[in-house]
């Protein structure tokens, strides 16, 4: 069983994203996956990470990647939340225009990573207010 990938919510500035399964990879695309269906895309999408929670199996560990820079190493043994939402911790934005990359890079058994998303920019309304 692969990593799958799970839009649990996609508005037009947060979106949260479920990654499951046991072992290899999943890709979440910053055009195609968190793109409303009210918004176009703009130059550049900048997307910051403001929280994380994991959970699965003991001894297993998932890494998050943007450009193939480690962003977060997670082991499931100490499995919890980490909030990047500027109240102890600002957004994550290493490599913040860059695809998010999940990896079990450790482990072969099930993990749940759920990973929730700010689109900065590069997400413009399709709908044009009236003057």
């Amino acid at each position: 069983m692969a990593l799958t990938k799970s839009i649990l919510k996609l508005s037009e500035s947060e979106v949260v994203v479920k990654i499951a399964g046991a072992g290899g990879s999943a890709t979440i695309d910053l055009q195609t996956d968190l793109l409303c269906a009210t918004q176009a895309l703009e130059a550049t999408q900048t997307v910051t990470i403001t929280g994380v929670r994991l959970s699965g199996e003991l001894a297993q560990v998932v890494t998050i990647k943007r450009n193939n820079v480690t962003v977060l190493t997670l082991p499931t043994d100490t499995a919890d939340y980490i909030a990047f939402d500027g109240q102890e911790m600002p957004p994550e934005n290493t490599q913040a225009t860059s695809d998010i990359v999940v990896e079990q890079s450790f482990g072969s058994g099930s993990v749940e990573l759920y990973i929730k998303l700010r689109k900065v920019s590069g997400y413009a309304p399709k709908i044009e207010t009236a003057a």
